[in-house]
């Protein structure tokens, strides 16, 4: 019998609780965890101040994978890292690499504001942030009671930054950590001009036995995922939203709209012509 492995997701900030912003990690998390073949316990959502440390402690030795979004800023009340090393039992360590680079980003010597972001539990490895100042961190903490073991891994809260990190960068590492070598098959394709909730409208409408979904909002764009074992059943589904929304709003993987357009206009052996003005040839060069 294969052991069920567990997810807890903890999304973090004031703003969230106080419905300021929604929340929009949890969905793409749970989707991810869900299809690698974990089972998502609990998704728990909390302001910014010492409850943190009292969800951690509940979790830690009765759950697998503990992922955190949000509290890595550089202002007071981003108390993630230092509720997390709390937790570990260890203390906050700068990062010299991770200096260097917020320098860089930054263009000037960081203040002590700043140089919060670049400090991490010890022991834990650091994740790099690409798109933003504030890096990631994971790691495992071991509750001293059942000696139960947790893999944490915690995550900047802006969407940009957490989308990146999670996908290109954290899922990598968990997939190694639980030696997950085997996943379903998955198609990814950019849609156009439809929000979120008539998208998925469409693929409830387009669904195919056997296929999953998963979305993430990108700059001018939705991408979508489709997951399967099954390589027709993911191509019958691309169809049936390509056919339903319309081939000028459904490109085939990761692109943007200027893509297909280009691709459109070579398809049926069209041109286009345009003056700019303003834009510098921005238009031109593509």
């Amino acid at each position: 019998m294969t052991l069920k492995r567990t997810v807890a997701i903890c999304i973090i900030g004031t703003e969230l609780v106080r419905g300021v912003i929604q929340d929009g990690h949890a969905k793409l998390i749970s989707a991810e965890m869900t299809a690698l073949g974990f089972s998502v316990e609990q998704i728990i959502i909390i302001p910014d101040d010492s409850g943190i440390n009292r969800v951690l402690s509940d979790l830690v030795g009765n759950i697998d994978i503990i992922f955190t979004t949000g509290g890595l800023g550089p202002t007071t009340d981003d108390i993630t890292r230092n509720v997390i090393a709390q937790t570990a039992g260890v203390e906050l360590v700068e990062d010299e690499a991770a200096r260097t680079y917020l320098t860089k980003r930054l263009g000037r010597n960081p203040g002590e504001a700043n140089l919060s972001q670049v400090r991490f539990p010890r022991g834990f490895s650091i994740i790099p942030n690409p798109v933003g100042t504030a890096p990631g961190f994971c790691g495992t903490i071991t509750n001293t009671e059942n000696k139960k073991n947790t893999f944490i891994v915690s995550m900047p809260g802006p969407p940009v930054e957490m989308q990146e990190m999670f996908l290109v960068r954290a899922l990598p590492v968990v997939k190694k950590i639980f030696n997950i070598t085997q996943e379903k098959g998955r198609t990814e394709a950019s849609v156009f001009l439809v929000p979120e909730s008539p998208l998925e409208e469409a693929c409830r409408v387009c669904a195919v036995p056997g296929v999953e979904w998963g979305t993430r909002i990108q700059p001018l764009r939705i991408s979508l995922y489709l997951k399967s074992n099954s390589d027709t059943a993911r191509k019958l589904m691309l169809k049936k939203l390509t056919d339903y929304l319309g081939a000028e709003l459904v490109f085939p993987g990761d692109g943007m709209p200027y893509e297909s357009l280009i691709s459109n206009l070579k398809k049926n052996n069209l041109v286009v012509a345009g003056a700019e003005s303003c834009t510098g040839g921005l238009v031109a060069k593509y």
